[in-house]
């Protein structure tokens, strides 16, 4: 292969890494902006008395979603009723899962958790001394690096604690820098 050629078919290549790399940056920012837009668009729904799988199905089907989910969450979960009129998908979504499960939604698909409330008490004197609380914040990430969404993190012999978000970031307060925290 003389020398023209070799660097014309290098060039070749670079152009093609390029364009590789340039359309899977596109694809990431259009999967995360797509977020919101899931959440506003309008569904309407009307059940009464049916078991809380089958209204996520009605809702999956009429908002183009998938929902993921862990069984031991919603086993507890009652008959349904609910109705909605042209209503966005975060409003029924609150509205369905009510206080103890929290959602984050990953492209099109919603993934549903236990929710846990960040306790943060106010700092209290204990023996004459100011008790401080120091902000704890990580990601937790998969062993390619990828962020993992839905995360509970506890702190241990507590009942404090909260869930990764859709980059795996998560923050709380402690009292103590030294506690360890349990990932689940």
């Amino acid at each position: 292969m003389n020398k023209p050629r070799r660097w014309l078919f290098v060039m070749k290549i670079t152009v093609l890494q390029i364009l590789i790399s340039a359309f899977s940056a596109v694809m990431v920012f259009a999967v995360d902006g797509k977020g919101q837009a899931v959440l506003e668009q309008r569904i309407s729904i009307d059940v009464e008395g049916v078991d809380f799988q089958s209204a996520l199905i009605l809702i999956s089907k009429q908002a183009k979603v998938k929902f993921a989910y862990s069984p031991e969450l919603v086993r507890d979960k009652d008959q349904v009723t609910l109705y909605a009129e042209g209503e966005p998908l975060a409003d029924v979504l609150d509205e369905l899962l009510g206080p103890d499960i929290s959602y984050k939604v990953i492209g099109r698909q919603i993934v549903l958790t236990p929710f846990i409330s960040v306790q943060t008490p106010l700092p209290a004197e204990e023996n004459g001394s100011l008790r401080v609380l120091i902000g704890v914040s990580g990601r937790v990430t998969d062993e390619l690096g990828n962020p993992l969404p839905g995360v509970n993190i506890l702190i241990k012999g507590t009942t404090l604690g909260t869930t990764t978000d859709s980059n795996g970031t998560y923050g709380f307060k402690v009292n103590d820098p030294k506690a360890f925290r349990i990932f689940s």
